[in-house]
């Protein structure tokens, strides 16, 4: 998954299987990456954020089981009043190039609408 946010901040740690191993492998408590995890991120940001999230449906990630824990950021952007989530699911995209040359014209133009907004827009 790929992440914007109006402030021009990239979220791209997530709860990931590999990283969390990779986190546990290295000696690092659960609490330490807690602070790097998205969703813990989206759950409890108190700050109104717009996010444009865009995920494959043939993503490696995915298959067999949701290594990304697609569906517990959704969830949690959804609980939360101060996010404003763009989520776009293409079936037809796997991880690779091809989906991210698709989609990468539509981020920039998010990142500049959100990053040249004025407070009156």
């Amino acid at each position: 998954m790929y992440f914007v946010v109006d402030d021009g901040v990239h979220i791209v740690l997530c709860a990931c299987v590999c990283v969390l191993a990779s986190f546990v492998a290295d000696g690092v408590c659960r609490n330490t990456w807690k602070e790097w995890d998205v969703n813990e991120l989206v759950g409890g940001c108190c700050k109104s954020l717009n996010l444009l999230v865009s995920q494959g449906g043939k993503d490696e990630y995915l298959v067999p089981e949701d290594q990304l824990f697609v569906e517990e950021f959704v969830e949690r952007a959804k609980e939360n009043n101060a996010i404003d989530l763009q989520y776009e699911y293409h079936e037809e995209f796997g991880h690779g190039y091809f989906f991210l040359s698709t989609f990468i014209e539509q981020h920039i133009s998010f990142h500049k609408y959100h990053l040249t907004k004025s407070d009156e827009d």
